[in-house]
This record gives C-alpha cells, sequence and structure tokens, in this order.
C-alpha cells in the first residue's frame, strides 16, 4: 500500500536558519571577490613576497590574474585614487646594489673626514634603524630607551618579512636612501637577515643564486657591503646588530652565515660597527634557548612562541649593547655651568664711646 503521508518537513526556524548560512556564506565570498578586485596590485605584490616555491608560483599566477583583469574593468582605480590623494605608492624606486671596490682598511684607522658633531640638549645625536619584523620591535626600544635623554633622539623605518635577498618585493637600498633624504641620520643602525632564508634575485624578480651555494654566498657578501658603503656619509657611522640564534636549525645556520659576512665586512670599513646578539642571548653552548639568565639576575623568557622575534625584555638587553656602542662615537658638550657672584661682605661698624676728659 502506498504511503499517503505528507513529506516530513524541516521546522521553519531551521530552514530560516540554513538559508541564512547559505546567504552570509555567499556575501562572504561576493565581499571577498570584490576586496580582491579593488586591491589587486597589493595582492600581487604581497604574492611576489612570498619564499620561492610551488606554493609562491602559484599564488602569484592567480594573483596576477586577479590583477589584469581589475586593470581591465578599472575597478582597482578607486585604491590608486586614495593612495594618491594619502601620498602613498605601492612600488619601490628602483636602486641597484653598487659593486664592492673598497680595498681592505686596517683596523684601528679612520677614513672620516668630517668633524663629528659635538652632541648636547640642543643638538641630540640622531639615530634611525632600518630593517625587518625584528628591526621594528628594536626600533621600538630603542625610542623607549632614550625617550628620557636630551641627547639623543631615535626613530626607526621597518617592514616586516623583508631583508636584501628579494629587492623585487621591497628594495631596501632604495628606501633607506628615500628616507635619509627627507630627514639625515648621524647614526644609521641595521638590522637584516631573519627574512633571509630563501633563493637571492635582482629587482625584476630574476633568479639571481639558489640558497646553499657558494654563489648566494658571494652575492649576499655583496649586498652587505654594498649596503654600508651605500649609507656612508661623513661623519655618519653605521651600526650593523647581527642576528640572535633562532630555533629552526636552517634557518639558524644562514644567518649565522649573514652574522659571519657582515663581521667580515664591517672590520673592513671603519665607520661600521657589529653588535654581536647570538652570544648575548644563547645558551651555555651557544644553542638556542627560551629563557635567558642576564648575570646575577632571574631568568627571563627571551623569545616569542615561533623562536625567532625575541620578547622585550630581551629586545632591551640588545638596545643596552647598542647605545653602549653609539654614545661613544661623538663627543658631548659639556654641561652649562653656573657663574655664581661671590657673596658680598657688608662691613660692621662698630659705635665709637667718648670718654670722659
Amino acid at each position: 500500500m502506498a504511503d499517503t503521508s505528507a513529506p516530513t518537513q524541516a521546522p521553519p526556524q531551521r530552514r530560516r536558519l540554513g538559508m541564512g548560512a547559505t546567504a552570509a556564506w555567499k556575501a562572504g565570498m561576493v565581499s571577498l571577490v570584490v576586496f580582491c578586485l579593488l586591491s589587486s596590485g597589493s595582492l600581487v605584490k604581497t604574492a611576489r613576497g612570498q619564499n620561492d616555491g610551488l606554493g609562491r608560483t602559484i599564488t602569484l599566477g592567480m594573483a596576477r590574474g586577479i590583477d589584469r583583469v581589475s586593470n581591465f574593468l578599472s575597478l582597482n582605480r578607486p585604491l590608486d585614487w586614495v593612495n594618491d590623494a594619502l601620498d602613498r605608492t605601492d612600488t619601490e624606486p628602483e636602486v641597484l646594489f653598487p659593486p664592492t671596490t673598497l680595498p681592505a682598511a686596517p683596523l684601528g684607522t679612520t677614513t672620516t673626514t668630517a668633524p663629528p658633531p659635538t652632541i648636547s640638549p640642543a643638538r641630540p645625536l640622531m639615530v634611525r634603524l632600518f630593517g625587518d619584523s625584528q628591526g621594528i620591535n628594536l626600533g621600538i626600544g630603542l625610542q623607549n630607551a632614550t625617550a628620557s635623554d636630551p641627547l639623543i633622539t631615535a626613530d626607526y623605518d621597518g617592514k616586516v618579512s623583508t631583508g636584501l635577498a628579494r629587492p623585487d618585493y621591497y628594495n631596501w637600498p632604495a628606501r633607506i636612501l628615500e628616507q635619509l633624504s627627507q630627514r639625515d641620520a648621524d647614526v644609521v643602525v641595521l638590522h637584516f637577515g631573519a627574512n633571509d632564508h630563501q633563493n637571492l634575485t635582482d629587482v625584476a624578480g630574476n633568479a639571481v643564486a639558489t640558497r646553499g651555494t657558494p654563489e648566494w654566498e658571494a652575492e649576499y657578501r655583496r649586498r652587505v657591503a654594498g649596503m654600508m658603503d651605500l649609507v656612508r656619509k661623513d661623519p655618519r657611522r653605521v651600526v650593523w646588530i647581527g642576528n640572535p640564534v633562532v630555533r629552526d636549525s636552517a634557518r639558524n645556520a644562514t644567518l649565522q652565515l649573514i652574522n659571519r659576512i657582515v663581521v667580515e665586512e664591517a672590520a673592513l670599513r671603519p665607520w661600521v660597527t657589529y653588535v654581536e646578539t647570538s652570544d648575548l642571548l644563547d645558551g651555555p653552548n651557544h644553542e638556542y634557548v627560551d629563557y635567558f639568565t642576564p648575570e646575577g639576575k632571574p631568568a627571563i623568557r627571551c623569545r616569542r612562541g615561533d623562536g625567532t622575534h625575541l620578547t622585550v625584555d630581551c629586545i632591551a638587553l640588545v638596545t643596552d649593547q647598542v647605545l653602549a656602542a653609539i654614545r661613544p662615537m661623538f663627543p658631548v658638550a659639556p654641561p652649562p655651568t653656573s657663574t655664581v657672584l661671590p657673596t658680598s661682605t657688608v662691613p660692621t661698624t662698630v659705635p665709637t664711646t667718648a670718654g670722659a676728659g
């Protein structure tokens, strides 16, 4: 016998909830597509900044496809108008790394010709730090450490996921020259390397050297030396902060190679000072440690969860080292002496008593 009962229907409230979830999902997808089309240029730039590999190839291909559609339909013009109105640009000027032709200089010599400025509260020392995300944290630490010091003014300019390996993504030589032309510095502090555990490209994105090869080391050395020479301007000094030990062993090997390159190139340039951090923050056998015990003090957590970035406490240790290297570089004007007038002595008048005659 056929079943003549009415089909079971979901309660109206459940149907409404299901329709609401579907509508929200569709609205979210539409919003994502619209966002991608409006900011297609930024998508391409972000994809280009990824490390070389299959993931970057796929992501970059998709981003470029979206960007072509957006350009054809002029959908990304509103974002361009906003950037123009705010005087922002999504591209970096091309500045090539200069060739390294500087001859080796004996340690202890100086090649500076301009006399260093005398530092005073009226003319404080200007320190500018440039670097990656670790550099941003160190820049904030320098500002905090010098906030109450009338003799030093510190600021920083940083961008996450950048370094010297990929000038096609972010051209640090160009950026630093641009920033120093707008606001000069007595001391330029540099910190790079954490994102350079990858193949090297040129400013056009062409492959230059593969990580782990002698060609990589030679080209990275040229870039380090080029940066040191590029920012030289007598009597400006350069301070290069080394990379601390990190948890990932493969990345750490690259960072220690970078540190060695920087040490060797800094030794050839009297205007460059290297600040060591690996020995400062490593364990008793030079290994990675999460906690660090300063001399005579209780242990502090030194690393964040990613095993790379430093905590606030250990950033303070590094900035102390940086400031200890910077402070003796320039003469400091003696504090003004106040003139104290000698106290006047008022002669005491002794009354004369007339004697009987």
